[in-house]
């Protein structure tokens, strides 16, 4: 009894916030109602649906929460626990949620702890009659660290895990060297590092709060710049942009039509990344030139090997490795770069540098698909 009032309690000090009953049935509509224009983002998706965030370990911990179930359950039929009800229903929902959105793939994982540590305890009873607690202790240790082994033990590791070189780092650079501000009509997955960077002087249009901070007209309009539907030109121009940022791999379809239309010119662009101004916003008289950095040679790096300036391009890549040798894009785009220029030895080098520093398949995946491909073009 007393752990159901426990519950109880907890749930009710949950509806103490500014949207009441709202806020706790949010996740469930978020789970359950297929209408909404957030299901149309990539890491909504059901987990075992192609693209977007996936977890390797998701299958197993579904594989561990069903084998665990049957035997908390069996211990509450004997004991009557209302803990283990409890704990059983949490998981039982996180795993529902899972299901229904990769979004909830990391609440499911702190839901079904609960059912496992119960599971565990009941096992280690009859274990701990065979075997002193130190043993599984040191060889969960020796586990992590042969886990761990390859990969860095120091803040370069932060590249590889927020794999920040897929934001607009040397755009923004540029922008605070100069001081912009306005309003910007940025890519979704950008707002949040836009705001940060600038200290909100850039006032996006929508970020990866996406229906929980803005309207959902404002999702369903940013969808439509970013489908490139009928009227996507008017949603970017009667949002009262000053600037837009989008991806340099989209800028064929959205800049080049935005530049068309006379009223959008290019102000700068990185290796991920095209900042266009509209053309009557006033700007600073010079523009300054962003500070030198590994992600300002980067940059150059990525527009000499587009204009197959092969030279230029190693150049350019060489000297961000050396101001950042964690710099992963630097890497492997050096890589591609000597692939181009016949030396295979050296890209063969660096495609074993790359790895060295931080093991990573799937960027080995695509070096090997360069290398096919280049070698199959000659």
């Amino acid at each position: 009894m007393r752990v159901l009032i426990l519950a109880a309690v907890c749930f009710g000090v949950t509806l103490i916030n500014p949207h009441g009953g709202a806020a706790v049935m949010r996740a469930l509509e978020h789970a359950f109602d297929p209408t909404l224009p957030i299901h149309q983002v990539a890491e909504w998706l059901p987990p075992f649906e192609p693209g977007g965030l996936r977890s390797w370990l998701y299958p197993y911990g579904i594989g561990a929460f069903v084998a665990a179930t049957p035997v908390v359950l069996a211990n509450a039929a004997l004991r009557r626990p209302p803990d283990t009800w409890v704990a059983t229903a949490i998981g039982a929902m996180a795993l529902a949620l899972s299901l229904r959105s990769r979004r909830f793939v990391p609440l499911f994982g702190m839901g079904q702890t609960l059912v496992l540590a119960l599971a565990l305890s009941r096992l280690g009873s009859v274990l701990r009659r065979r075997i002193p607690p130190v043993v599984p202790a040191l060889g969960a240790l020796a586990l992590a660290g042969v886990w761990l082994a390859p990969y860095p033990k120091t803040v370069s590791a932060f590249h590889y895990l927020t794999a920040d070189y897929e934001f607009p780092v040397e755009t923004l650079n540029f922008v605070n060297a100069n001081g912009l501000s306005g309003n910007v009509f940025a890519y979704y997955g950008w707002g949040g590092y836009v705001q940060l960077r600038t200290q909100g002087r850039l006032k996006v249009f929508i970020d990866g709060r996406a229906e929980t901070a803005y309207a959902n007209d404002t999702y369903v309009d940013y969808l439509t710049v970013l489908d490139r539907k009928p009227g996507w030109i008017d949603v970017i121009e009667s949002s009262g942009a000053d600037f837009v940022l989008w991806p340099r791999w989209q800028a064929k379809d959205v800049v080049t039509g935005l530049v068309h239309t006379g009223r959008w010119r290019p102000l700068y662009r990185d290796s991920v990344s095209q900042l266009l101004v509209r053309t009557t916003t006033t700007l600073p008289d010079p523009l300054m030139a962003s500070p030198e950095s590994a992600y300002r040679q980067l940059s150059l790096g990525v527009t000499a090997l587009l204009e197959r300036q092969l030279e230029a391009a190693r150049r350019h890549l060489e000297r961000a490795l050396q101001a950042d040798p964690d710099l992963q894009p630097a890497c492997t785009t050096l890589v591609e770069v000597q692939l181009l220029g016949g030396d295979v030895a050296s890209a063969t080098a660096t495609a074993a540098r790359c790895s060295a520093r931080y093991p990573d398949p799937e960027r080995d995946e695509r070096l090997q698909t360069i290398y096919e491909r280049l070698r199959a073009a000659r």
